[in-house]
């Protein structure tokens, strides 16, 4: 049986699309080119430089964090560097050129790490993290609780009430209540 690294390198190359796994660590003699990613232990999540220059971080195929430095199809790297800061550049490892997204955590000169745990937090360590960014999902673990399943109209209006702020909430919650009283009286006849 394969494990999820392998599958996703598979389906990867099925795609036509050349990826490569650095692994679980990015230290500051290394650096992502495009299409390169750093996959959890677990396998579950991956952090990605897209070819447009985006730096995403998924679970499967879904988009939980992402960089917001899309740039267009083009050469990119991003690499941690020795005071702590992970910056996406233009440019190859040996000639970076202009930075279009960094993490913001340069420190003082040290031994750093970015490191993709198996909850999908990527995070930046010397001795403790000093930069991490959530994945803000309960890793798979914590999920095996029994939980009350909601309706699928009840997640579509939680869904629509986030969307339609405070203002929309009342509107659409009015709305859903004539709906339930018309619904009542015509099930009452």
């Amino acid at each position: 049986m394969r494990n999820k690294r392998t599958q996703f390198v598979l389906i990867s190359l099925l795609k036509g699309t050349l990826m490569a796994s650095k692994g679980t660590t990015l230290t500051p003699d290394g650096y992502l080119g495009v299409n390169d990613f750093l996959l959890s232990a677990n396998g579950q999540y991956r952090a990605l430089l897209q070819a447009d220059g985006n730096f995403v971080l998924y679970r499967g195929n879904a988009v939980l964090w992402q960089s917001q430095s899309a740039r267009g199809q083009g050469v990119y790297t991003a690499m941690l560097q020795p005071d702590g800061n992970f910056v996406v550049y233009t440019g190859t490892p040996s000639q970076p050129q202009e930075a279009i997204w960094a993490s913001d955590s340069a420190q003082e000169g040290g031994t750093y790490v970015l490191k993709l745990e198996n909850d999908g937090n990527l995070e930046i360590h010397r001795r403790s993290p000093i930069w991490t960014q959530s994945s803000a999902e309960a890793p798979p673990e914590d999920q095996g609780k029994k939980k009350k399943k909601k309706s699928k109209k009840k997640a579509v209006l939680g869904g629509i009430l986030s969307v339609l702020g405070e203002v929309g909430t009342e509107v659409l919650e009015d709305q859903m209540e004539k709906r339930r009283t018309k619904k009542r009286d015509s099930d009452d006849q």
